[in-house]
C-alpha cells in the first residue's frame, strides 16, 4: 500500500482538531526539509562561492588598534 493512502487513512481517523496539528506538523515539515539539498551538493556549492574569496593572508598580521581604527 503506498505511504500517502497509508497517511490518509490514518488522519480520516482523527478528530479535526488533531487533522489541524497534523497540517501544521506538515507545514513545519516542508520549511524544515523542502528545500534540503544532499550534503555533498551542499558543500559543493560552497565551496564553488568561497573560491572567489581566496587569498593568501600568510603574511599578513591583524591589528586590533588598527581595525578598530577604521
Amino acid at each position: 500500500m503506498n505511504l500517502t493512502v497509508r497517511i490518509c487513512e490514518k488522519i480520516a481517523l482523527l478528530p479535526q482538531h488533531a487533522v489541524t496539528e497534523v497540517l501544521d506538523f506538515a507545514d513545519f515539515l516542508v520549511v524544515r526539509y523542502g528545500d534540503a539539498q544532499p550534503q555533498e551538493e551542499g558543500q559543493k556549492d560552497a565551496a564553488t562561492f568561497y573560491a572567489r574569496f581566496q587569498a593568501d593572508l600568510s603574511g599578513h598580521r591583524f591589528n586590533r588598534n588598527e581595525a578598530n581604527a577604521r
